[in-house]
């Protein structure tokens, strides 16, 4: 994914962002205290999960897989916030939200790695894209295994 590209992604989703929509009296907005407990837990696993990946696409050592991951984790998740209280507002908007969340992670994260280190662009890229469909994955297998523990 070029710049342009990247461009195309941050525009639409600052689009995304500003777009009014319907009003509803009756939501309450959870609080990101109790969201936040969990999200930080996923990070752990998250950055090991794209160590992982780095090691092998970026062929690093364990110990600067770690830091190119947790650095580029670091990043995204603080450009994430503002995603999170939108989320939050309209728990309606969070599939849609995944999925632009997920291109802009890809897309933070790769600009992160590529400006801290010398590594080739396309295997950045290449680990960019595998780290966090992986990352996603697990995410979503969490996310799913919470529901089924909390509705019973």
């Amino acid at each position: 994914m070029g710049r342009q590209s990247t461009r195309r992604i941050l525009l639409f989703t600052g689009a995304f962002l500003v777009a009014p929509a319907a009003a509803r009296s009756d939501m309450g907005i959870p609080s990101p205290s109790v969201i936040w407990p969990g999200l930080w837990f996923l990070l752990v696993p998250v950055v090991a999960l794209e160590a992982a990946v780095a090691k092998r696409v970026l062929r690093l050592s364990w110990k600067a897989a770690f830091r190119v991951s947790g650095e580029a984790n670091l990043v995204s998740t603080l450009v994430g916030i503002p995603l999170m209280w939108l989320a939050a507002a309209d728990l309606g908007l969070v599939p849609i939200l995944l999925l632009v969340s997920f291109f802009i992670t890809v897309a933070v994260e790769r600009r992160v790695v590529i400006r801290r280190t010398s590594l080739p662009e396309a295997d950045v890229k290449r680990w960019s894209w595998r780290a966090n469909i992986l990352s996603y994955a697990f995410a979503l297998v969490f996310a799913i295994a919470g529901q089924i523990v909390f509705m019973k």
